[in-house]
């Protein structure tokens, strides 16, 4: 059987591994533990683009940092923006940049570009670690993935109260 590859976007690690949520979405907190969970059990090769991890520490004190690597040590593999994934982005940008739909969705949506190039970066990433798949309950990460890589959200798994991945 192939090794499956998964590559988590921010929001799902915010859930499942912070345990942060917006208001009204402290049910994603428990979906997210036992989506990630699942993964675990199934042995898929989960990475997490740096970015993301960017992204996630955001905000955090010195001591909220040093404790979340810790928690993600051994749980995921952090891909990097290497070379390869600034070659790949520099392809995926310049091809975006001029597509009338994703013009089109930028201005519908009010989609900032850096926004956009955020994303990007995390799809160059997950496609040269030949990634399988992007979860993410991000419509942007949807839309820019489009033609480029399978992008699914979260799957909503029944989870047990008090269970912690």
């Amino acid at each position: 059987m192939p090794e499956i590859i998964a590559c988590i976007d921010t929001n799902i690690l915010l859930w499942g591994v912070k345990k942060q949520s917006s208001e009204g979405q402290e049910e994603r907190i428990g979906q997210a533990i036992a989506f990630l969970k699942e993964l675990h059990e199934k042995r898929v090769k989960t990475i997490v683009p740096s970015p993301v991890i960017a992204e996630v520490l955001t905000r955090s004190t010195k001591d909220e940092r040093r404790a979340f690597l810790k928690d993600i040590a051994g749980k995921f593999r952090i891909a990097p923006f290497d070379t390869l994934a600034a070659v790949k982005f520099s392809e995926i940008f310049s091809d975006r940049l001029n597509n009338e739909i994703i013009k089109q969705y930028r201005k519908e949506y009010q989609t900032p570009r850096g926004k956009m190039k955020f994303d990007l970066q995390i799809i160059a990433i997950a496609l040269v670690q030949n990634a399988d798949v992007i979860y993410s309950n991000d419509p942007d990460m949807t839309r820019f993935g489009e033609g480029l890589i399978r992008v699914e959200k979260m799957p909503n798994i029944p989870h047990q109260l008090g269970f912690e991945f």
